[in-house]
């Protein structure tokens, strides 16, 4: 790396400001100003990073349930030991975190998701006049819309990829990208960083009962209930593809 020349006035001896190896522009830094933010300033592309604190993603739907360490949530569905047999979120002790009073996820009406206490946490509607796919979420039981998510492109039964939106935003800046009908997907933020992913997750119980559980992976300082709601919208998309191509349609590896 090339060394420039210190520009700056003070009575502290000089420190070198160096050309990073990707081109990019040091900008002298005054050392008479208060030492309050980085001693570099990079005028290229900044490094990739996935701290997902410095993304302010920790209070989309709710700040009460982010966690600094990476989380494993499981979607029971059909296991009458959570929730009654519907279909609900669970943390790695077990516990209940989030659940809705459906068996089986379509959003054909208004339907709230709930916390452990049955408090509302978000309210989920599906959009019926509309070119797109597009399911709207609202703050608890309020009026305050919080996103809207929605297929990418135009109706045409691929479902490919959904787009989420934040109200106020003017473009969207989350991306839902995978495979639907498997439960194998990603939620991307910016494009660029995967801020949760859902798989299938095999366990004793699920092999003995023939039921199915799935796994999200949260990233550290993302909120689980942003999470948890997007999670509970690609199920629907899930069992509307499944619908649409009929029941003989075993391509999921799904029984219900």
């Amino acid at each position: 790396m090339k060394e420039m020349k210190f520009t700056g006035q003070s009575s502290q001896p000089p420190l070198p400001l160096y050309h990073s190896t990707i081109g990019t522009e040091a900008i002298p830094i005054d050392y008479s100003a208060p030492l309050n933010r980085p001693l570099f300033l990079f005028t290229g592309r900044a490094a990739f990073s996935s701290d997902c604190s410095k993304m302010n993603l920790s209070h989309i739907v709710s700040d009460k349930y982010t966690s600094p360490e990476e989380t494993k949530l499981k979607v029971a569905k059909k296991l009458t030991d959570f929730n009654g047999g519907n279909f609900c979120f669970t943390n790695a002790h077990g516990e209940v975190l989030f659940k809705l009073e459906q068996k089986k996820v379509f959003l054909k009406e208004l339907t709230v998701l709930r916390d452990a206490q049955d408090c509302p946490v978000a309210s989920i509607h599906k959009k019926g006049m509309s070119f797109h796919d597009t399911y709207q979420v609202y703050e608890g039981m309020s009026s305050k819309e919080l996103f809207t998510l929605k297929d990418k492109f135009l109706n045409d039964n691929k479902r490919e990829e959904y787009v989420i939106q934040l109200e106020g935003d003017t473009e969207p800046r989350f991306e839902v990208k995978g495979d639907f009908v498997r439960r194998a997907y990603s939620i991307v933020h910016s494009g660029k960083d995967i801020i949760a992913d859902v798989a299938k997750s095999f366990s004793i119980s699920s092999f003995f009962t023939g039921k199915n559980q799935y796994a999200v992976h949260v990233q550290p300082h993302v909120d689980q209930a942003f999470i948890a709601v997007v999670v509970t919208i690609m199920e629907a998309v899930h069992n509307e593809i499944k619908e649409d191509k009929g029941d003989g349609d075993k391509s999921s590896d799904d029984e219900d």
